[in-house]
């Protein structure tokens, strides 16, 4: 064999064994992830589906997640709802909650674009095992809305429907919950997403059940507690809450006051309520544990501690 021969077979033992190589390495893990964009017309948010690498941390996830919806959409008949020139200055997760402050080019000129910046931003970071709420702030300081109301902590419970996105409103609320002793009610502030279809008087209950944002704060409403309906007439709110509201209850003459009071003081801070029925499963309830319950209760203004 001459000496160019033994070169070029050479090369080719190399090239095999390279390729043999290439072969056997195993792929990076990957996941796919939904990043939701606005459609053509500007219409409705659609997802679009990008694979990325899969990483031990969720906060990487939810870095890597940001980066790419930042990028914007890949199909051409997408758009991203966000601003040129938006980028994340930090993020955390605590307790399941994402919390992302972004630069000073993360502002808008209508709600409506607003809504579907922050829509995208929830639909997207909850779809994430692990995420269930997201709170914004954009250079340090709170998230507010076109008006400068402040927007509080959004989670999945909070999305409406594309079509109801550009009527939707936001307003701002005074709920009630126990202070951390248990003897008062303290009032939080919050603003609240509010669509065609849904009451005012639905949102806070439904709020009040949540929970309150502040550490501080106790909620008052047993956590498996549906609502069911609520109405209003002449003044009187209707409120018809699942049996889970009883017989889910731990009991306690101060509780059960709390629990009563948060929703009645919370309701009748609204110019159209003056007084709150509830029922239970549709039916009026002689009691509520230790209460009379099949009358109106008016506020009481004597809970509230500032």
């Amino acid at each position: 064999m001459n000496k160019t021969l033994k070169r070029i077979t050479a090369i080719v033992q190399v090239l095999l064994c390279l390729v043999g190589i290439t072969a056997c390495t195993p792929k990076e893990p990957t996941q796919k992830v939904n990043l939701y964009y606005l459609d053509e017309a500007g219409t409705i948010l659609e997802a679009e589906t990008r694979e990325i690498p899969k990483t031990a941390h969720l906060t990487d996830t939810v870095g890597i997640v940001m980066a790419e919806l930042l990028k914007g959409p890949e199909s051409e008949f997408l758009h991203s709802p966000f601003p040129e020139g938006v980028s994340v200055n930090s993020l955390n997760i605590n307790n399941r909650m994402v919390t992302l402050d972004f630069n000073s080019k993360f502002v808008f000129k209508k709600e409506s674009e607003a809504l579907f910046a922050r829509t995208s931003l929830v639909r997207t970071l909850c779809d994430l095992s692990g995420i269930d709420r997201v709170k914004v702030t954009v250079a340090g300081k709170p998230l507010t809305s076109v008006d400068g109301t402040k927007i509080g902590i959004l989670q999945k419970s909070d999305i409406i429907d594309d079509s109801e996105l550009v009527v939707a409103d936001y307003k701002a609320v005074v709920l009630y919950f126990a202070s951390a002793d248990g003897q008062h009610l303290v009032p939080e502030y919050r603003t609240v997403i509010v669509n065609a279809k849904e009451s005012l008087e639905n949102v806070l209950v439904n709020e009040l059940i949540k929970g309150p944002e502040n550490d501080h704060l106790s909620k008052t409403i047993p956590q498996e507690t549906k609502v069911l309906s609520i109405e209003t007439k002449e003044g009187i709110c209707f409120v018809n809450l699942s049996k889970e509201f009883k017989t889910a209850h731990p009991g306690g003459s101060m509780e059960e006051t709390m629990t009563i009071y948060s929703i009645v003081n919370t309701l009748t801070g609204l110019p159209n309520v003056q007084k709150v029925q509830f029922l239970i499963e549709g039916q009026k309830e002689e009691e509520y544990i230790h209460f009379v319950f099949n009358e109106p209760f008016l506020p009481d203004k004597a809970l509230i501690k500032q």
